[in-house]
């Protein structure tokens, strides 16, 4: 679900796509990858899953109005606000 909202349609039968980034390479161009192809790795918590699952599922349930808020937000900065914030 989270990932969905990161994506696009190429309209070519593959359904939605997200294209990865690589933060120690940010000028790379990484192919378009399914969302089923991202964000996961087998046996990500392999100890007390169930609590971490729990965990999770609380927070994706608030995710879609976190999104909401940063959309509302982000329609009211004009293009020359959107630059990364300094590190």
């Amino acid at each position: 679900m989270l990932l969905k909202q990161f994506t696009v349609d190429k309209h070519d039968g593959r359904g939605p796509q997200v294209r990865p980034a690589d933060v120690h390479f940010p000028e790379r161009s990484n192919k378009l990858k399914s969302t089923r192809a991202c964000g996961w790795a087998d046996n990500f918590i392999a100890y007390n899953s169930a609590s971490a699952e729990h965990l999770w599922n609380c927070v994706e349930s608030r995710a879609p109005a976190a999104f909401k808020a940063v959309d509302v937000a982000r329609r009211s900065l004009t293009p020359c606000m959107w630059r990364p914030c300094a590190t």
